[in-house]
């Protein structure tokens, strides 16, 4: 008792056992418990650059890589009008997600239909989801059964538009064109093979064989 009074009475034994933490107030001397979290501390790990190794890397099953997306699937196909005026393709349906009896608009643009999904729309799909195009729609394009027209759909917007070949013919070449401005094909490093004699039409009269040129 008396100790602990005559150490609060003295000055400057209060500020160094705050500094030093030791009860004692002996500075300089560390306690367990600074003595064991110096020794118990350790140097964070130095960081493990890590190197894949592709031939023992197993490649991802089909399942694992998921569906395709919008982008990767295809978005064109070709159909032709049965004899009550219907067109079928399942898998621009399927990525549309339109199911059978859908609610649909039909506008016209140019030679084309376009085709969009409306709950208050006055046309619809099928029971079976086939694309019925009204009988006025068709006489007015003369589409007959069997006509072959080009689909593309529109996941974007949740419409399809109907090319007619009209539309075709306007937007690709000439194909006779084509024809006469195409050239030979010669893979690279292939040796031209002699090809069998031929007789020129254009000869002296004689029925001449001349080889190939």
């Amino acid at each position: 008792m008396t100790d602990k009074v005559i150490a609060g009475l003295l000055p400057g034994t209060t500020s160094r056992r705050h500094r030093s933490g030791n009860p004692g107030g002996v500075s300089g001397v560390p306690t367990e418990k600074a003595s064991s979290a110096k020794v118990g501390q350790s140097p964070p790990p130095a960081p493990q650059r890590r190197v894949l190794d592709k031939r023992r890397t197993p490649a991802p099953s089909v399942r694992e890589l998921g569906p395709l997306s919008v982008r990767d699937r295809p978005r064109y196909a070709l159909a032709r009008f049965d004899d009550r005026g219907r067109l079928a393709n399942q898998p621009l349906l399927e990525l549309l997600r339109w199911a059978p009896q859908e609610r649909l608009d039909i506008r016209l643009h140019g030679s084309s239909l376009v085709l969009q999904r409306n709950p208050r729309g006055v046309f619809a799909l099928s029971r079976r989801g086939l694309i019925q195009i009204p009988l006025t729609v068709r006489r007015w394009w003369s589409f007959e059964t069997g006509d072959p027209v080009l689909l593309v759909a529109v996941p974007e917007r949740a419409a399809m538009v109907i090319h007619s070949l009209v539309v075709l013919d306007k937007a690709l070449p000439d194909p006779r064109q084509v024809v006469v401005a195409s050239r030979p094909f010669e893979a690279e490093g292939a040796v031209p093979v002699a090809g069998p004699p031929r007789v020129h039409p254009d000869g002296p009269g004689n029925g001449a064989v001349g080889g190939r040129s």
